[in-house]
């Protein structure tokens, strides 16, 4: 009998309006939206949230966490019924381990040119420059086309 292996992803479901997380909460893990829709909040300086941007299937929300525990930034809660692939920091260096030696060396690669471009954001009050950036390498349409394909099996 072959040994089993642990399920390393896992799949949970939100109900419409349910958080997935808060501004402030530590980063643990990041979500890839299956079915459904997540709005990622912010609150304004009256106290109200304001939707920041809505995520869709096949995208990744709170990515951050697989670099670093760091507090999040945005709150994240669900838009009518969806459902996520939830990825933590310890899955995903348990799949880098499985992978070829360069999609492991270019992925930490991208992890840190990513990490820099969070900390340049961090320090500047103003973010169109680091938007202005984003658009000029076109990361948008290449983070769409990695997330494509990402599945669980």
């Amino acid at each position: 009998m072959a040994d089993e292996q642990p399920k390393l992803l896992e799949k949970r479901n939100f109900d419409d309006g349910e958080e997935l997380f808060s501004a402030g909460d530590i980063a643990k893990e990041a979500f890839v939206v299956q079915r459904g829709a997540v709005e990622l909040l912010k609150k304004d300086a009256d106290g109200f949230f304001e939707t920041v941007r809505i995520v869709g299937p096949g995208q990744i929300l709170g990515e951050g966490a697989l670099i670093s525990p760091k507090p999040r930034k945005l709150g994240a809660r669900a838009k009518g019924q969806a459902a996520c692939i939830v990825v933590s920091r310890d899955i995903m260096e348990t799949k880098l381990d499985e992978a070829d030696s360069f999609v492991r060396g270019m992925f930490r690669v991208l992890l840190g040119n990513f990490s820099a471009i969070r900390d340049i954001d961090a320090e500047t009050k103003d973010n169109t420059e680091t938007e202005q950036t984003l658009k000029d390498l076109e990361v948008d349409d290449e983070v769409d086309d990695v997330t494509e394909e990402i599945s669980i099996g």
